[in-house]
Parts: structure tokens; C-alpha cells; sequence
């Protein structure tokens, strides 16, 4: 696997996320996002997966980083009390 390949990185956190293992899917999502910080896609699912694991305030933190930086929000997230 290539160190900065976000496409075994995006693999490796579906497969995480299909067999439920969170917290890895979490560190996944993570590095996703800090090889690419203003990838919508990646930025979208971590914030998501904040907030379905009940992470609110890192969940805050992703939405107003996407605010901030103009990376359109998933509608679905905007209306998440948090």
C-alpha cells in the first residue's frame, strides 16, 4: 500500500465500517483528511460518522473546518442538531 494513497485508505475504511469496527474506521476517515483537507466526500463521512457514533463536538469541528473552508455539507448533516 502506498503511505499517502487515498484510494487503499478509502478501501480499507469500508471495509472497517462493513464489519462495524468503528474505531478504525474513524482513524481511516482521519487520514483521509489530512492527505486531502478539503476532499467533500471524505470530509462529509467523517463528520457523519462523528455524529453516529455520538462524537458531537468533533462532528462540530468537521462541519464549521467545511464552513470555513467553502467544502459543501451533505444537506443531511446541516440539519443535525449537534
Amino acid at each position: 500500500m502506498q503511505p499517502d494513497s487515498t484510494d487503499s485508505y478509502l478501501n480499507l475504511a469500508k471495509v472497517a465500517f462493513y464489519e462495524n469496527k468503528w474505531s478504525v474506521t474513524v482513524e481511516y476517515f482521519q487520514k483521509l483528511v489530512k492527505i486531502d483537507p478539503l476532499n467533500t466526500e471524505e470530509n462529509n463521512n467523517l463528520a457523519d460518522l462523528y455524529f453516529r457514533l455520538n462524537y458531537k463536538e468533533k462532528a462540530r469541528e468537521v462541519i464549521d473546518f467545511m464552513k470555513k473552508n467553502k467544502i459543501e455539507i451533505n444537506p443531511r448533516l446541516v440539519d443535525l442538531k449537534y
